[in-house]
């Protein structure tokens, strides 16, 4: 497969055992910290076993998620091994750490958010556990919060002081800047009061100079998560504090075993605290061929320190199915799907109308299958018998930051996710998408699929994607221009080159990095070039030859509302029959307009789907 360091951290993964939830109860979760902020989790059972006692909750690590690569296929394994699992997202995921929001001391609220949960799903008990940066996250939590209900903590990879494993890979690869002028920079900034910012670092992760062995922080996350003197990131010391047995399943390699053997010897002797180390023959930290034998160490460990009177997780009976699925692309790539469906609804509205149509919804900007539309938007159309499989594509996630995100090339995507609701029976698809997904499910409505395209829903769609960029970054007065981005990126890809591209400005009129967007000099060209042919929207509806609804914010400032109109106009003209549902006073991202954006989307699926 291509990009495979990419791959290892982008959840764009090669195949593993035991990737898919079938057969297990799978339930989607929303986790609200005490400071406002909403995180997505997946609760897991094994139905019609004896469950363990103690539910797991997993914790990823740095830029991944709870979906992807280890800690997916750990939650699980664990849930088929008999212990039920929460696997969650924390605002480490995905890009916090690129943009801002990620900063490590502020992501132990999200654990409480997670204990909570598990409070709500009945766990008298629970297991922490926590791969890479994620170990070092659990043991702060315990450390700092620790709640009654956790009894043990699991370090899956533990990276001992990320800021140390980091110096060394930095020094060995030769990143630049190096590590010690970043760790002089960000003390500097620190000091003086200086904004934040993005910075990216070559060969952070590998040894070429490539985007994908890249790594981008700001200067804020990166103190808070690697900072050489920061207690909190202290492993041995924090393993110290935790007082609850402590299993390290460790890589082996050198350095992972040098250090599972500093923290052992941390926490020897300590009152109420023990620990064990459990090492991986033949593996690496990515656990790609061995994520079954990780559970099971994991899984016996965890039923070893059971009371035996306390209480059982009980089963969760949701009421709608749901299964996360492992797609593979024509082109061998491989990504994840979550398809949630009522089957008596579907059943029902097959035996009144004849048909069997899913849904097939596409992510926004560097988004997922599980935020914003695609969260709130599935069990509302399930209800009507209309399933959703919210698919993540290549342009998922941080792909777009490191290399793998080339627009056209995620229509291999959708095709696999087509041939796979066909193999369970469908008939006929809606192709749905927000913003970015969107101008993606416009490209793809005209083309021949598997299975017959009955409509496509587009929520946020730029008429022409590198057009309104273009309007934005000219607005807004973007570093880089838009013309000075295109330029560049033009002679990148003339000469073979691939950057990483940092953008500011690029979402509101300040240098905070949230307002910036970062690509890949092909990324941001395939997408947003002038010659992007491919995410001009009314280009491609023009050919459609089903019915379409545009739905349109009035509010929105990234996407011109007036591009709908036009939009609709084109498709008019051609002779299509185009709809909008206007979102009265709704942004681009729907606040608090959902309830609207539901409605509509449901009345029109239940009269074209």
């Amino acid at each position: 497969m291509p990009h495979d360091r990419l791959a290892r951290r982008t959840a764009i993964r090669p195949g593993a055992e035991l990737l898919d939830t079938e057969g297990l109860v799978a339930e989607p979760r929303l986790l609200e910290a005490d400071d406002g902020h909403h995180w997505d989790a997946l609760f897991l059972q094994a139905p019609g076993r004896e469950q363990a006692r103690t539910l797991a909750i997993v914790v990823h690590g740095s830029v991944g998620n709870y979906l992807g690569g280890a800690p997916r296929r750990i939650a699980i394994e664990l849930a088929r091994a008999g212990v039920s699992a929460l696997t969650i997202n924390t605002r480490l995921a995905n890009f916090g750490v690129i943009y801002g929001g990620g900063l490590l001391r502020s992501a132990v609220g999200d654990i409480d958010a997670a204990v909570d949960d598990a409070r709500k799903l009945g766990a008298e008990r629970i297991a922490l556990v926590g791969y890479g940066q994620g170990a070092i996250l659990v043991a702060l939590h315990q450390a700092e919060h620790p709640a009654p209900e956790v009894v043990a903590l699991v370090h899956v990879a533990h990276p001992g002081h990320p800021g140390e494993a980091q110096r060394e890979r930095w020094d060995r690869l030769g990143a630049s800047p190096s590590w010690d002028a970043i760790a002089a920079e960000a003390e500097g900034r620190a000091r003086d009061g200086v904004d934040d910012e993005i910075f990216v670092v070559e060969r952070g992760c590998g040894p070429t100079s490539t985007p994908e062995d890249a790594e981008v922080w700001t200067w804020r996350t990166w103190r808070e998560a690697r900072a050489p003197a920061a207690a909190h990131l202290d492993g041995p010391a924090l393993a110290r504090r935790a007082g609850v047995p402590q299993l390290l399943i460790q890589p082996s390699t050198p350095l992972a075993k040098r250090v599972g053997e500093e923290i052992l010897a941390a926490v020897a002797g300590e009152p109420g605290a023990s620990a064990r180390m459990e090492i991986v023959k033949d593996s690496d930290a990515a656990f790609a061929d061995s994520t079954p034998e990780v559970a099971r160490i994991a899984a016996d460990f965890i039923r070893e320190v059971e009371d035996p009177g306390a209480g059982r997780v009980p089963l969760r009976q949701p009421s709608a199915s749901t299964h996360v699925l492992t797609l593979t692309a024509s082109d061998g790539e491989e990504h994840d799907a979550l398809l949630i469906e009522d089957p008596v609804a579907t059943d029902e509205r097959a035996a009144r109308t004849g048909r069997r149509t899913a849904i097939v919804h596409l992510h926004g900007n560097q988004g997922n299958f599980s935020v914003g539309s695609l969260r709130y938007l599935p069990r509302p159309l399930a209800s009507l018998g209309v399933p959703v499989m919210t698919l993540e594509t290549r342009l998922a996630n941080a792909s777009q930051i490191f290399g793998g995100a080339l627009f056209e090339d995620a229509l291999l995507d959708i095709g696999a996710a087509i041939d796979a609701l066909g193999r369970r029976g469908f008939d006929g698809v809606v192709l749905s998408g927000y913003s970015l997904g969107a101008n993606l499910a416009a490209r793809a409505v005209a083309e021949h699929w598997s299975l017959p395209v009955r409509g496509a829903v587009l929520i946020g769609t730029a008429q022409s994607l590198p057009a309104s960029s273009q309007r934005r970054m000219d607005r807004l007065g973007t570093d880089p221009s838009y013309a000075a981005l295109v330029e560049r990126c033009r002679a990148a890809i003339a000469d073979g080159r691939e950057e990483v591209l940092v953008v500011r400005r690029l979402y509101g009129p300040t240098l905070e990095p949230h307002l910036s967007g970062v690509y890949t000099t092909s990324t941001w060209w395939h997408s947003r070039g002038p010659e992007a042919v491919d995410a001009v929207a009314d280009r491609h509806l023009a050919a459609a030859r089903c019915p379409i609804l545009l739905v349109q914010g009035t509010a929105d400032t990234v996407v011109d509302p007036a591009d709908a109109t036009a939009i609709a106009e084109a498709v008019r003209t051609s002779g299509g029959d185009a709809q909008i549902a206007w979102i009265d006073g709704a942004d681009h991202l729907m606040g608090a307009h959902h309830t609207e954006l539901v409605d509509a989307v449901c009345a029109w699926v239940a009269e074209h789907a």
